[in-house]
């Protein structure tokens, strides 16, 4: 569509119900449904307004939102669904939505509906214990192409710190997106934008009696796509995030987060107050938990695996009991917590064994900011312990992962930024480092046997570091053999869908600091094929990767995100029937990336054939630059993949 077009079109679909009364509604939609016609409802507009006013002694901060969306299928109505969230931070006021649907099949009249049904309830999640969260839920009636339904209500923000970001593009396609903030010159925002290099924005600043509006704008964005294995959408998303320095008032000034120095006062004035009070009860573990041990980095291994084993997790968002750690004490008395609740007994143990520990602030990997980036709340959203070993340097220690051992962080945090605070105006920023592959290593060792066209053997899997929590963290909870078994006949499934496992025994399960051993025989019925007097055998039982390959031109540059580095080795020995020879042993063939490769090598040794194989990821994002590489090491192992040993009657 032309732009001047389009433009024509835009400036009726912002007033869609003032263009259905002139008679150009199903001409409007009509252009729409042609322009996106794979998709089922477009945002007309999207607007957000935030507002920060001072009077005297007081402030003030609120939010006005308000957004349009047109049906253009009859499949559009699920959007009618709608929430809008709230905790003890904010509060909802003066909701007001409408439905407009069209009077009849032929009619570009639309008739008003208001939605009067609004529910409050609870957000409920499966890894929550308890949390404030809540919801307003209601419905828009009306599902045929044409309706427009449109909400706005006013957000009050009771904490100057939670402004929180916004995003320009939608999970919808949209017309127009804009997002502005008010204030006076008593009062500092400052902003920054993200993964905006591909967008036009317009971007205004207008200063009328002593106000300040900041505005952006975007039109016609395709609605945000995401991909196989994609980071979570605030690594790519275009967004918006703000923030207030200082307010300043009649009599005093308030400090909210002008930079790193602010955002570290804040929080330790949160924590500044916790375990001040010593436990004799956790003291008393503590020292019967240590007595004996004489070096401080094992007093902290046992302090960490008693946590691990001794205090559930589970998850707490209780207003500001979202950000200030319960007492080491009410954790140790209640036998759970949350991850600063963990933190908190992790610490104060630590102290009570002679060592120094600290409370740390960390995001997740959901996350891709860094405190020196931009310092508010938005950077992390997770809390652990801290401390220096004998070497002086920093261990991390997240009882969160109840079976990560010591001196390992759970996954989630690797390559992250951490905030260690070290007392009242001290902290110190450490990057957390991303595990090695040479620690994350698999071996899966197989020797096996053609009886008939069925494949027997035996297998062992020897599994460290985080390749081991994988089968950790489903096999530990597994109440039978049976279910073990059935677990790891379906994860290895080995060859086709007919491989079964015979017999299991597993090694080191509950033990953090070993590797996972798994032993297991196996039958895998029909795998061989056999013409005249050859017979083929593929020995690649194992394909990862197989089905890796990226589909550049849909992912539109979005990065590729793996859980860790890992180091993958496979052997496998096939004994060759007697009375038979080889005629065909596959070419060994490899592949040497930067950041990812593979090695494939066949032997014969007597009478036997070997496979020898080594995949190895050494990144945890394979970037836009690295796609044709990544494609082209896919390739060349699903060829090999493919590649049979033949052997032949004598």
């Amino acid at each position: 569509m032309r732009e001047g077009v389009f433009c024509f079109i835009l400036f009726f679909c912002i007033n869609l119900h003032d263009a259905f009364c002139s008679g150009n509604g199903s001409q409007i939609l009509a252009e729409l449904q042609k322009k996106y016609k794979d998709e089922h409802a477009v945002y007309l507009s999207d607007k957000e307004h935030v507002v920060i006013k001072t009077r005297g002694n007081e402030f003030e901060i609120y939010s006005d939102v308000n957004w349009e969306i047109l049906y253009l299928s009859d499949k559009a109505s699920s959007y009618g669904d709608q929430s809008i969230q709230f905790s003890k931070f904010s509060e909802i006021q003066n909701i007001k939505a409408f439905s407009y649907t069209p009077k009849n099949e032929n009619s570009d009249k639309l008739k008003k509906t208001k939605v009067t049904e609004f529910k409050t309830e609870d957000i409920y999640n499966g890894s929550y214990f308890f949390h404030d969260n809540k919801q307003i839920a209601f419905n828009f009636p009306g599902s045929e192409p044409g309706t427009k339904i449109n909400l706005s209500y006013r957000e009050i923000i009771k904490k100057p710190q939670f402004l929180g970001s916004t995003f320009l593009v939608n999970y919808l396609p949209t017309l127009k997106s804009e997002y502005s903030i008010s204030f006076p010159s008593n009062v500092d925002v400052n902003y920054k934008l993200f993964n905006t290099e591909k967008i036009e924005i317009e971007r205004t600043e207008f200063e009328k009696g002593g106000v300040t509006t900041l505005t952006w704008k975007v039109e016609n964005q395709d609605a945000y796509e995401s991909s196989f294995g994609a980071p979570n959408l605030r690594y790519y998303t275009p967004h918006i995030i703000t923030y207030i320095g200082e307010i300043r008032l009649e009599d005093t000034t308030i400090t909210v987060l002008p930079n790193l120095d602010g955002l570290y006062n804040w929080y330790y004035s949160l924590i500044k107050d916790l375990n001040l009070k010593e436990d004799s009860v956790l003291k008393s573990i503590t020292h019967d938990l240590i007595k004996d041990v004489k070096l401080k980095d094992e007093k902290a291994r046992k302090i960490f695996n008693w946590v691990q084993d001794n205090i559930k997790y589970v998850a707490f968002e209780d207003g500001m009991g979202g950000f200030v750690p319960r007492s080491a004490s009410s954790v140790c008395r209640k036998r759970y917590g949350d991850c600063k609740d963990m933190a908190s007994i992790i610490t104060e143990m630590l102290k009570y064994a002679g060592i120094e520990g600290n409370i740390t602030w960390i995001g997740s990997d959901d996350l891709p900011y860094d405190y020196t980036e931009i310092a508010t709340p938005i950077v992390d959203n997770h809390m652990i312990a801290s401390y220096r070993n004998k070497d002086d340097e920093v261990v991390v220690l997240d009882a969160v992962g109840s079976y990560t051992p010591y001196g390992y962080p759970t996954e989630f945090i690797q390559g992250k930024q951490a905030l260690i605070s070290k007392g009242k105006g001290s902290y110190e920023l450490y990057r957390v480092p991303v595990v090695k592959k040479e620690k994350n290593v698999e071996h899966d060792y197989v020797s096996m046997k053609l009886t008939g066209t069925k494949l027997v053997g035996t297998g062992k899997i020897e599994a460290e570091g985080y390749t081991k929590f994988n089968y950790v963290y489903k096999l530990a909870n597994m109440n039978n053999e049976e279910d073990q078994r059935n677990y790891i006949e379906s994860y290895l499934e080995k060859g086709n869908n007919k491989f079964k496992v015979d017999e299991l025994n597993i090694i080191g399960l509950r033990n953090r600091d070993t590797s996972l051993t798994i032993n297991y025989t196996f039958n895998l019925d029909d795998y061989s094929k056999t013409v005249e007097n050859e017979t083929y055998v593929n020995l690649n039982l194992d394909r990862d990767y197989k089905n890796s390959k990226l589909d550049i031109e849909d992912r539109k540059g979005i990065a590729r995100q793996f859980k860790y580095k890992v180091d993958l080795r496979y052997e496998v020995d096939f004994d060759i029937p007697t009375g038979s020879e080889v005629s065909y042993i596959p070419k060994n063939i490899q592949f040497k990336g930067n950041d990812f490769g593979f090695n494939i090598v066949y032997e014969k040794k007597e009478n036997k054939i070997v496979l020898k194989k080594n995949i190895f990821v050494d990144t945890i994002m394979i970037e836009e630059p690295q796609f044709e590489e990544w494609n082209s090491m896919i390739k060349k192992l699903k060829k090999a993949y493919k590649e049979v040993v033949i052997i032949r009657k004598k």
